[in-house]
């Protein structure tokens, strides 16, 4: 009998002692849970949230969380100071794609042009429906009506050629010539002239004449004509190109050349 109530006793002092390990434990879970951050989602479930202002969503919300729309990853729980954490200091922007402007004006872009061989890059404009269709003039020389900086870059250019290049007529009519001998035929002037005026933003033009090829600027609504082997016949002792003298390459241009 003895024995049974030391055993009794026993077990209920067991008993006890875990009630009260418990009861102590008790508080201490409920007080660090209270201490944890509050991780309750500030956005709706399924709502897309455009975190860097790009025009699209960058983040969904899961479960409370943010997970990315490309990569499917986990970015953190779904809430506004996340959010301003993810954010960077340069938004992601879609670039327009550029768009190398035509060198055609746009009333002249339904004119019929013609290819050849030479030149097969370019298109060739027929001189009259080209000028009815722009309103413009074409003349030869006058260039003292041309503003300074249009004459400046232009005899730039026509200094570069002439201490660069020789005029030579075996080269290949092929367009512009090839750079390794340093001899250009008339349509490698008019090439070269012609990519080195517009990138110096020059209106420029390349013209086709019978057996020869020149160029051409636009100022206002009127194209002069210029010779890319020599201005004022400064580098060719002759005032003759081809089959013209200066003076007729407007009258017999047959042809306005631009790059397609």
């Amino acid at each position: 009998m003895k024995r049974f109530i030391i055993k009794s006793a026993a077990v209920i002092f067991l008993i006890l002692s875990l009630a009260s390990s418990c009861s102590k434990n008790e508080p201490y879970g409920t007080i660090e849970r209270s201490s944890l951050p509050n991780i309750r989602p500030d956005f709706q479930e399924g709502q897309g949230v455009d975190a860097n202002n790009n025009g699209k969503p960058d983040f969904i919300v899961r479960n409370g969380r943010f997970i990315g729309t490309v990569s499917g990853k986990d970015f953190g729980p779904a809430t506004v100071a996340n959010l301003n954490a993810r954010k960077t200091t340069a938004p992601t922007q879609i670039k327009p794609a550029q768009i190398k402007p035509s060198a055609v004006p746009a009333a002249a872009s339904a004119i019929n042009y013609t290819n050849y061989t030479n030149f097969k890059n370019y298109a060739y404009y027929p001189v009259r429906q080209f000028l009815d269709t722009t309103g413009w003039t074409l003349t030869s020389q006058r260039s003292h009506e041309l503003p300074e900086d249009i004459k400046n870059k232009v005899r730039k250019i026509g200094d570069y050629l002439h201490s660069r290049y020789t005029y030579g007529t075996y080269k290949p009519f092929d367009g512009i010539g090839q750079d390794d001998d340093n001899v250009f035929d008339c349509d490698d002037f008019a090439g070269l002239m012609y990519r080195m005026g517009r990138e110096a933003g020059l209106d420029m033009y390349i013209i086709s004449l019978p057996g020869h090829w020149a160029n051409a600027v636009r100022y206002g609504n009127t194209l002069y004509t210029v010779e890319p082997q020599g201005v004022k016949v400064k580098y060719r002792d002759t005032s003759k190109f081809g089959k013209f003298t200066l003076a007729d390459y407007a009258r017999y241009t047959e042809q306005i050349v631009v790059e397609r």
